[in-house]
């Protein structure tokens, strides 16, 4: 429910049922200021909403911004840390969206209201393979490809590896996996 409303309307909706709870529970109160804090709720709705049409600085502050998680095949780490998704969640939601290889990936947004978009590369190439490593026989869907082009493990990013202590050209991590690409 969170993912199809802005923090704004999930505020109301529990104010309101804040509200209108002691006027249902406690009839001897009458319903007066459930009326009134109803109004007021709605008033305070309202008044945002006109505000940020208004301005879009109060849209930023109040809706929140639009996160890239992946780029070109990419995990943007940055974006992935400031919007606390961790990496297993996204590869989750890309997998969701019938995505086997991070390669596949052109873009992936977290939207501000928690909703993820995927869009995806015509172009087959090899990448970081995100499906679950502990279903035996799984890579089976894809083809490694031949000499020392690994994925990163942390960022994805594809380049060609000497040795175990190479460092990834973009995040410096030191951890490698075969890069596949999907058959």
């Amino acid at each position: 429910m969170t993912s199809q409303m802005t923090n704004n309307e999930l505020a109301v909706m529990l104010t309101l049922g804040a509200i209108v709870s002691p006027a249902m529970q406690l009839p001897d109160r009458g319903v007066f200021f459930g009326v009134v804090g109803l109004l007021c709720a709605l008033a305070f709705q309202r008044g945002i909403n006109y505000f940020e049409v208004k301005d879009q600085k109060v849209e930023k502050l109040t809706q929140g911004e639009t996160s890239l998680l992946v780029k070109d095949g990419t995990i943007n780490l940055e974006e992935l840390e400031k919007s606390q998704v961790t990496r297993q969640q996204l590869f989750a939601m890309l997998r969701e969206k019938k995505v086997q290889n991070l390669a596949n990936v052109e873009r992936a947004y977290l939207e501000a209201c928690g909703l993820f978009n995927v869009f995806q590369t015509d172009e087959a190439k090899a990448g970081l393979p995100i499906l679950p490593p502990s279903d035996p026989g799984i890579l089976d869907s894809q083809r490694e490809l031949d000499g020392n082009n690994c994925a990163c493990s942390s960022c994805g990013h594809v380049q060609q590896v000497k040795s175990k202590n190479t460092a990834c050209e973009l995040c410096n991590a030191k951890e490698w996996t075969r890069a596949y690409l999907v058959k």
